[in-house]
């Protein structure tokens, strides 16, 4: 039996590292695709648990984070849209309820609140916010012209609000499960 030289041998060796390497590789990627969950897979999973229309075609800027654990699913989804569009998209959702609009004005407007201890010092009728960094951007700015839609709570929704900023022609939709 011949020996192998010591060229033959790293030869080897480079081949069971390189296979090990894509092997890994492998995996985490397949991982990475498994528990990844895009954007758009979010957007989908929001609007199929609030009972909404697909976003207009001319969404932009959208924004969209999704807080879980084992027994509590929450998002919060950010678009701009024309004024047009943002109104057919909220006849068109079935969770909007018909008739049920809370208008946002000078004297009833809508406040941004960065902690639950702002809260207990103010005197206003709701507020809106988020109290996680990843979605810092939610937060909206005070809002004195729009809309304020609770959303229909269902077996796959315990309760949600939409905000509309008629000024910056800007949508803010919250909705919790669990």
């Amino acid at each position: 039996m011949k020996m192998p030289t010591i060229e033959e041998l790293s030869t080897a060796i480079g081949k069971v590292i390189a296979g090990t390497v894509a092997v890994v590789a492998i995996l985490v990627l397949g991982l990475w695709i498994a528990f990844h969950e895009t954007d758009a897979r979010n957007i989908d999973a929001l609007t199929a648990m609030a009972h909404l229309e697909a976003l207009p075609e001319s969404a932009r800027g959208v924004k969209v984070h999704k807080y879980s654990s084992f027994t509590y699913r929450a998002y919060c989804l950010k678009f701009s849209a024309s004024p047009d569009d943002i109104d057919k998209f909220l006849s068109r959702s079935h969770g909007v309820p018909g008739g049920k609009v809370e208008k946002l004005t000078m004297s009833h407007k809508l406040l941004p609140i960065s902690s639950a201890s702002e809260l207990s010092t103010l005197n206003v009728n709701f507020y809106a916010g988020t109290f996680e960094d990843n979605a810092r951007w939610f937060i909206p700015p005070v809002i004195t012209h729009g809309r304020r839609y609770e959303l229909t709570s269902t077996e796959d929704m315990d309760q949600g609000y939409i905000i509309v900023d008629d000024t910056r022609h800007v949508v803010y939709i919250y909705a919790t499960l669990g």
